[in-house]
């Protein structure tokens, strides 16, 4: 039988400014945004909120890197590489971690009922690879 192929070559030399991206984007939500933020879906109405480890919702839902101003215009990135217009910490490869509306090489907070979840790796240049775990934890 045949084989068919389909890839996609992520080049994180054209990632030069904050919200510039290679990846899976959706546009839904019509909100207000900034470039290189993390943002979680709340409701049925496809609105977004700015990430918080201390928050159940907004640290389990699904999240995405704003691209601009507008979640509809400019679009959600849900996986792939992206600038996130700051320096996470930590060494390429390293992991990062969801923090407030961004994200940090620096596990989140030791405060009870934070959650803890991994969101990609750090790459260079305020560059990362956004794949936010389906996973969770919350401390005790």
């Amino acid at each position: 039988g045949d084989l068919e192929v389909n890839n996609r070559i992520l080049v994180s030399s054209s990632l030069s400014t904050a919200g510039s991206t290679s990846g899976d984007i959706i546009k839904i939500g019509n909100v207000t945004t900034v470039a290189g933020l993390m943002y979680a879906l709340t409701g049925s109405a496809g609105g977004w909120a700015l990430t918080s480890s201390g928050s159940g919702q907004l640290a389990t839902s699904s999240i995405a890197i704003a691209l601009g101003t507008n979640s509809t215009t400019n679009g959600m990135l849900l996986r792939g590489m992206t600038n996130i217009g700051h320096n996470p910490g930590g060494t390429a490869g390293g992991a990062i971690y969801l923090a407030d509306g961004g994200s940090s090489s620096y596990v989140p907070s030791t405060t009870a009922d934070h959650v803890i979840r991994v969101i990609g790796h750090n790459y260079e240049n305020n560059v990362i690879y956004f794949n936010p775990s389906n996973d969770w934890i919350v401390r005790s």
